[in-house]
């Protein structure tokens, strides 16, 4: 191997690490949505807890998701406290 292969060879394994460094790794979940189940979400609402429960008896069947093998779906309750906020 010559010193220019050599140098082709450092510098193209230097490129490459310069790349995989800048590439910014994806999450699905954030780490304060991961510790969601565990803390709860503190919901303050302007209605009562009858008008939640009757509105959430409507529209249970339309908003609830499956849950997948990469995360857990947003259960309906919060996605409609989320909704009314």
């Amino acid at each position: 191997m010559s010193s220019s292969d050599e140098e082709e060879a450092v510098l193209f394994l230097a490129l490459e690490d310069e790349e995989n460094s800048r590439k910014k790794k994806r999450i699905w979940i954030s780490d304060i949505n991961k510790q969601r189940k565990d803390f709860g979400e503190f919901v303050t609402l302007i209605m009562s807890s009858e008008c939640f429960n009757e509105i959430l008896y409507i529209i249970k069947p339309d908003i609830t998701k499956m849950d997948t093998n990469y995360r857990e779906a947003i259960p309906p309750e919060e996605r409609l406290a989320i909704t009314l906020r």
